[in-house]
């Protein structure tokens, strides 16, 4: 059943990619959209793949560096990461990234991405403004207008105050600045020029008393001669 419905949120979703993608960065990130919460009740991935999209390329506009291209081959490739790692966590960086790259190396041809060049990395990241620290509880009786039915302090409140989520722009933000060091020298490198972004709730924490957590996969590609492709 959570499976079932977190592919549905993903078809839905997927219509709106395109748009996002071709807004100038500043126009996109002023948009009244990104400030909107991002929970399992109104989840469009295409919308926190664009904003991670566009605040890249906001540093890289802050150095002078020509804009990512969003590149559909290069999502695609994310997405089947994503499918490959259904049911594991992003714990491990390093061993991941490798592996990751390394199915890319084998498949970014078959995907449609002329580059000769790619790199990859993986995150995991706390998808609610909660530090899991502090007292909290799941109740699926109680009504959630979040979907993950998590509400403060214990069962035994009678006021049912859910956790705070994050904005679509929050969540982003969340996600960029837990880049590895090795990942932000990559994105700010102008040996890259597309870029593909899948971001998704890892289902396996959700509907149960655990903070939910989202998982990114951001591919960069390039080319060894510029102006061939």
């Amino acid at each position: 059943m959570i499976r079932n419905t977190f592919l549905l949120l993903f078809l839905m979703s997927f219509q709106s990619a395109v748009d996002f993608f071709k807004l100038p960065t500043e126009e996109f990130l002023s948009k009244e959209i990104v400030h909107q919460s991002f929970d399992l009740n109104q989840t469009d991935y295409e919308l926190m793949d664009a904003t991670v999209f566009h605040l890249l390329n906001q540093k890289r506009t802050a150095l002078g560096l020509p804009l990512l291209k969003h590149h559909t081959s290069l999502y695609q490739a994310g997405r089947k990461i994503q499918s490959e790692f259904e049911f594991r966590p992003f714990v491990q960086e390093d061993k991941t990234n490798a592996r990751i790259r390394k199915s890319i190396e084998k498949d970014r041809w078959s995907l449609g991405f002329e580059g000769q060049l790619s790199t990859a990395f993986a995150l995991q990241i706390d998808g609610l403004n909660w530090n899991s620290e502090q007292l909290f509880h799941y109740d699926e009786a109680s009504p959630s207008h979040t979907g993950f039915h998590l509400f403060e302090g214990k069962s035994s409140s009678k006021e049912k105050i859910e956790l705070p989520t994050y904005t679509y722009l929050e969540c982003a933000k969340s996600i960029v600045n837990a880049l590895s060091k090795e990942a932000q020298e990559a994105i700010l490198s102008n040996i890259y020029e597309d870029c593909g972004i899948h971001v998704m709730w890892y289902y396996k924490t959700l509907n149960r008393r655990k903070i939910p957590q989202v998982k990114a996969v951001i591919i960069l590609g390039g080319y060894a001669t510029k102006g061939i492709k």
